[in-house]
Formats: structure tokens, sequence, C-alpha cells
């Protein structure tokens, strides 16, 4: 299974995440929409992110990676192996629902690490 489709976060969770991680600020919130590409090679999915970056109606507004091994010392690094882009997208569509300034979150991993990774909520909690 290539693509997981997420499920949009419940409102108890957002309002807990922006109190808690980000001082009160529900901007700072930007995994409400989850999206999960699982991908065969470094090749595809080097392939995806540079398909995102070339799509006029995406703003990537942060990409962020973890598959270095110099995160490996951090305290706050969960061993969870992916990389992430936060983006908006602008087109005509979103504009009619007035969500094109949210911030939407793309998960890509790679299937060796995904089969084997287990997510583990309790290292999320804070």
């Amino acid at each position: 299974e290539r693509l997981k489709f997420g499920q949009v976060k419940k409102p108890w969770r957002c309002l807990d995440k922006a109190l808690i991680g980000y001082d009160g600020d529900m901007s700072r919130v930007v995994d409400i929409c989850r999206q999960r590409i699982v991908f065969d090679s470094v090749k595809d999915l080097l392939a995806c992110i540079l398909l995102v970056d070339d799509d006029d109606s995406v703003k990537i507004r942060r990409l962020k990676s973890t598959m270095d091994t110099k995160n490996d010392g951090d305290p706050h690094f969960t061993g969870y192996r992916y990389v992430v882009i936060n983006m908006v997208i602008y087109d005509d569509d979103t504009a009619d629902l007035g969500v094109e300034n949210h911030v939407c979150e793309l998960l890509l991993e790679l299937r060796c690490l995904a089969e084997w990774q287990i997510f583990d909520p309790q290292k999320h909690k804070r």
C-alpha cells in the first residue's frame, strides 16, 4: 500500500497541540491534514519532492528530513525516519473553500524503513 489517506486531526487534539506545544498559537499546527506516501526507492521519493516543488499551485513552507543519522544524538529524535513537506495549496478550489492558507503535511517514507519502524505515540506526548 503506497498511499495511506490520513484522517483530519480531531479539534480537541489540535487545541491540545497548540496549547502545549505552540503557546496557544493555532497557526503553528500544520498537520491537521496529513497524507503519507511510501516509496520503494530513494529515487522515487526524491522524484515526488521534485514534482511537488514543480507544481505551481503548491507553495512549500518547510521541508524536513530525519533520514540523516546526525539526528540520532538529538534528545527529541524519536528514531522515526521520514521526509516531511509542509505546504499550502493555492488554486481555485482552495480559494473557494477559504483554505488557501492552510498548511498541509505530506509524509514521505521508504518502504524498507516504514515496514520495521513502529510509530510510538508515547514518544510524541508532551
